[in-house]
């Protein structure tokens, strides 16, 4: 259970975008005029041998939209996620962020949608609790607990024993 727990939680990441807003914005990478929309990509992999789920959503307000908010990627794919951002009016450097959350597929996609919209973290408990009901399940069936055990117990005399044994022979 808790390899699994901290296989999902590996696969959540958040993505930064940095960027700045200037006067000279398109001179130079990264540097973008105010009030302009641009785009950004991030490239999402699913590092694991199984597939996942991937959910992306907005943790900024300056990001207007993302080409997919929802993934669903083989062991090893990559897909690549495009990121419209609007510049604020004023300039300075600013960081906008995506964040990503995955799931293991062991429940059916809609019951994994209707979790993740009442939280990121219900879909999460719901595949720990399927988890844990399949191995209870296994462990009753396969009879693990049921073998006699068979203990073995050396006995150490106490000081005061090896004493009366020392003194009165016994």
């Amino acid at each position: 259970m808790i390899m699994l727990s901290a296989s999902i939680f590996v696969s959540w990441q958040v993505f930064p975008i940095e960027y700045a807003v200037t006067s000279a914005g398109g001179q130079r990478e990264g540097w973008v005029l105010p009030g302009s929309t641009f785009e950004r990509e991030i490239t999402i992999k699913n590092g694991n041998f199984y597939p996942m789920v991937y959910y992306l959503e907005p943790q900024t307000g300056g990001i207007s939209s993302l080409s997919e908010t929802q993934l669903e990627l083989g062991p090893q794919e990559e897909e690549t996620v495009k990121v419209t951002i609007n510049a604020p009016e004023e300039t300075s450097l600013f960081m906008d962020k995506v964040k990503v959350n995955a799931y293991i597929p062991v429940l059916p996609k809609s019951v994994i949608n209707w979790l993740y919209s009442i939280n990121p973290f219900a879909p999460l408990f719901a595949i720990l609790s399927e988890t844990a009901v399949f191995l209870g399940i296994l462990y009753l069936i396969s009879g693990i607990g049921d073998e006699d055990v068979l203990k073995i117990r050396n006995k150490r005399s106490s000081l005061l024993r090896q004493i009366k044994m020392e003194v009165f022979g016994r």
